[in-house]
């Protein structure tokens, strides 16, 4: 993919702040004790990642698990925030990683390192059940049996950096020395829409289930993408829950046909363990 131009995201977080505004008029008119509130949740998704890359028709499939992909990294951070007011939120998710790998070869050295960046900003509106709690602390949160449905509109932001350093002396006059140096940047953003379904089992603990569509090959995103998670959420703190689930995610950006046929389709899937601090 080529690189976005920021028109696409300037035009897509207005239509976020546009929806989110139709919706602020009657939740900041509720004569109702709103207030804001706010959580972040640093967490770790365990994923494994396998799919199929496409290359002028010719389909080649790959199936990496987590302690494959953990052996190459290097370095990451992922973190959930939250701000909500009434019947509002705003959301944002981000995930940085870091991997690389060296390998001595014939005297020589070959080297990779993918640097990718993945960042995604929500607004949204609660259509069904009370309004979001206050930063009060509560230990026990959660209403037994009581249902929730949030519906929302996003931007997701994509960036693969890719280096690879090839440095071998070979064997003159045989084999000639090869020094090599490639470097590909990958980025894109996309639009994305989604609804969020939560059940209180206990007063201490909820379940919720999260899904979103995006890309639509809307400018250089992909064709389609698509999110689910479920968590488990357990309150053991006034202010500090655990979360515990799996995510989910696919990317296909296949297009063409025949030899002109290019790509990938690729589905990251795996448990996600987390902790949450509201206030």
């Amino acid at each position: 993919m080529s690189q976005a131009g920021p028109d696409f995201l300037r035009s897509s977080a207005t239509l976020i702040w546009v929806v989110v505004i139709l919706f602020a008029a009657p939740a900041f008119a509720d004569s109702g004790p709103n207030e804001w509130s706010f959580k972040i949740a640093p967490y770790a998704w365990l994923a494994g990642t396998g799919g199929t890359v496409v290359t002028d028709g010719d389909e080649t499939d790959f199936d990496l698990s987590f302690e494959d992909i953990l052996e190459v990294t290097t370095g990451g951070f992922q973190i959930n925030a939250q701000a909500r007011y009434g019947h509002l939120f705003l959301a944002f998710d981000g995930t940085w990683a870091q991997l690389g790998h060296a390998e001595d070869l014939l005297g020589g050295r070959i080297d990779f390192a993918v640097k990718q960046v993945i960042a995604e900003m929500r607004g949204g509106y609660r259509l069904l059940g009370p309004a979001f709690r206050s930063a009060t602390p509560d230990t026990r949160p959660y209403v037994t049996g009581a249902v929730v449905l949030d519906a929302y509109l996003g931007v997701r932001y994509w960036k693969t950096d890719l280096s690879l350093g090839v440095n071998l002396p070979g064997v003159p006059p045989l084999i000639p020395p090869t020094q090599t140096e490639i470097t590909s940047i990958d980025e894109w953003f996309e639009p994305l829409i989604g609804a969020r379904f939560g059940l209180g089992l206990t007063q201490k603990v909820a379940l919720s289930i999260d899904g979103n569509l995006g890309g639509f090959g809307v400018a250089d995103a992909a064709e389609l993408t698509w999110t689910l998670n479920l968590f488990i959420d357990w309150r053991f703190g006034r202010k500090w829950s655990a979360a515990f689930g799996w995510r989910t995610q696919s990317v296909n950006d296949i297009s063409g046909s025949g030899v002109d046929r290019n790509g990938s389709e690729i589905v990251t899937t795996g448990p996600v363990i987390g902790f949450v601090y509201s206030f």
